[in-house]
């Protein structure tokens, strides 16, 4: 599989557009899963005081635009206000080695001006076979961002 993150300030992969869960939500990132089999996306919003991710898979094609369905969501509220999703493209769990995982937690920077993950209190997988966000454990999971990044 290929993971490409995706920054809403960047803009989005060609065609990836997602379809905001309330009226009240901002989209803050996201990551393209790709590979022999289906695309699937995931898209992170902000909802006032919530946070959602959305699971997306490409259902299609209407030009040269994908056309994509939601597939699974998840809303949590936001503990405190430094905690945010964690995205996959920067975390690892020791418990699911070879699964996309993402979190929530607040990201600290460290004395070597890196970032590392903190007050990690839910983490997640994408389980692209049941096509499903699935809880897991937080222990073993770790988010990190090198100074260059």
């Amino acid at each position: 599989m290929t993971l490409t993150s995706v920054s809403a300030q960047a803009g989005d992969i060609k065609g990836k557009t997602s379809r905001l869960p309330t009226n009240d939500c901002i989209e803050i990132g996201g990551m393209v899963v790709t590979d022999a089999g289906p695309t699937y996306g995931a898209t992170e919003f902000k909802c006032g005081e919530k946070l959602s991710s959305v699971l997306e898979r490409e259902t299609g094609k209407k030009g040269n635009s994908a056309v994509w369905t939601v597939i699974d969501r998840i809303t949590v509220s936001k503990p405190s206000p430094r905690h945010e999703f964690l995205e996959s493209a920067f975390c690892s769990s020791s418990q699911f080695p070879n699964d996309f995982v993402f979190a929530l937690g607040e990201m600290v920077e460290q004395p070597d001006r890196s970032y590392r993950s903190e007050n990690v209190v839910a983490a997640w997988r994408f389980d692209i076979q049941s096509e499903k966000m699935t809880a897991i454990p937080v222990e073993g999971m770790l988010c990190e961002l090198d100074p260059g990044d």
